[in-house]
């Protein structure tokens, strides 16, 4: 009975460590890559008598690795994956899997080969230091983490700035970059790492990005000036990692753990309010025009051009709104000749006599002047011109000329008992 009891145990808990073994296939092999810095795996075809004869000892390593790390300081998961699954055919091609079993490890950057006995404990050697001097090749995981946790890393913010310890989910690890900043997209995959490597040793920090071009008002908050830029938040404080320092995945790591506990540090930003957004949106204009005016010569002289061109529109369009609006005077006729003009200067070159003759002739010959210009020409019933010259438009020397040529000289008068003349 108690031989019984011992071997149901011993079935039990390799059963239960056999469970820890983790099945991968294509849709999540990865994956798995991505979220462990250490993920040995076992590639293994299920009629392959030497995979089976070796399945025991692979379903033993998960609890020989349990609380231990490798030489990096890193945990190791265990993994196997079924290359003859349909599921599993653009992994094991992909790896060029060409027997079986075959055993790989795969850490942050690279692929080692087992190429040992196939036990417990030389798994485990392999695992822990051993792969360090094994044959190796580059393999970067295609998986990524979520590109943008803005919106959860700013919610923290705001719980830790207002010290609502209870509410607090730890310390954050935040990198403000931007989608066209080169360094960023090459700090990329070395930040992927740092947040593997935090993840297997446990850190209790939260690894996120936040794209700054997308969420200018949180970059601002936390006075981010460059990219990228690494933040890490933490009981109500943050700091800044230091822009001297190499972001390499050990120093960040390093950073993130303990090291920022010697840097001096600032207490967490509230949250702006609606005037600081609005004085920050002002600035930022601001501080864009005056780089344009800098650095943009063309652009400047542009606009200086474009404003020109529009204020010389605003007075035109001024001008001919006023010139609508105002009535136009109509133009004052030219003052015809005055006869008197002419007879006097017959009158002095001809006598008078002479002159009252060109009166007439004048006047028989020329259309009448309308009413101001001097006189009017009236037709009498007989078919006679008769002149109308008004004293108005007569100087003082014209007057008696023109007054002696037109009245009739008087008849003079006899005295009774003269004689008539013959």
């Amino acid at each position: 009975m108690a031989r019984l009891l011992l071997a149901a145990t011993a079935a039990a808990a390799l059963a239960s460590a056999a469970a820890r073994v983790v099945n991968l296939d294509d849709s999540s092999f990865q994956r798995a890559v991505g979220e462990s810095s250490a993920l040995l795996v076992k590639f293994y075809a299920p009629w392959c008598s030497h995979c089976q004869a070796m399945a025991p000892e692979v379903d033993a390593l998960p609890a020989a690795l349990e609380g231990l790390t490798n030489v990096n300081g890193d945990q190791t998961t265990v993994a196997r994956v079924d290359c003859t699954s349909p599921a599993s055919h653009e992994t094991c091609t992909s790896l060029r899997v060409g027997g079986y079993p075959t055993v790989k490890l795969f850490t942050r950057d690279s692929a080692y080969a087992f190429d040992d006995r196939r036990t417990t404990d030389a798994l485990k050697a392999f695992a822990l230091e051993g792969f360090a001097s094994s044959p190796s090749e580059p393999f970067v995981s295609t998986w990524q983490a979520p590109a943008d946790q803005a919106a959860p890393a700013a919610a923290e913010a705001d719980v830790q700035a207002a010290g609502e310890a209870g509410s607090t989910t730890g310390g954050w690890l935040w990198s403000f970059y931007a989608p066209w900043c080169p360094h960023c997209k090459s700090f990329a995959p070395q930040y992927e790492k740092v947040a593997r490597a935090l993840r297997a040793r446990r850190a209790p920090v939260t690894v996120a990005k936040v794209d700054a071009a997308a969420h200018p008002a949180l970059a601002r908050r936390f006075g981010v000036l460059s990219f990228p830029s690494l933040r890490l938040i933490a009981n109500g404080r943050v700091w800044a990692y230091p822009s001297d320092r190499s972001r390499s995945v050990a120093s960040v790591v390093d950073f993130a753990q303990s090291a920022f506990k010697a840097l001096p540090s600032e207490p967490v930003p509230p949250p702006a309010t609606l005037l600081n957004q609005l004085q920050e949106e002002l600035s930022a204009a601001a501080a864009a025009a005056v780089r344009l005016a800098s650095s943009e010569t063309q652009a400047v002289a542009l606009i200086a051009a474009s404003a020109f061109l529009g204020g010389m529109l605003v007075m035109l369009a001024i001008t001919a709104t006023v010139m609508c609006i105002l009535p136009v005077p109509a133009p004052r006729a030219a003052p015809a000749p005055a006869q008197a003009s002419i007879a006097t200067s017959v009158a002095r070159a001809l006598g008078p006599a002479a002159a009252a003759q060109a009166r007439h002739h004048s006047a028989a010959v020329s259309p009448s002047v309308g009413p101001g210009a001097g006189g009017t020409v009236t037709p009498p019933v007989d078919g006679t011109i008769t002149p109308m010259i008004l004293e108005a438009d007569l100087s003082e020397d014209e007057a008696p000329i023109l007054g002696a040529a037109a009245s009739p000289k008087p008849k003079a008068r006899r005295r009774k008992g003269a004689r008539k003349p013959k």
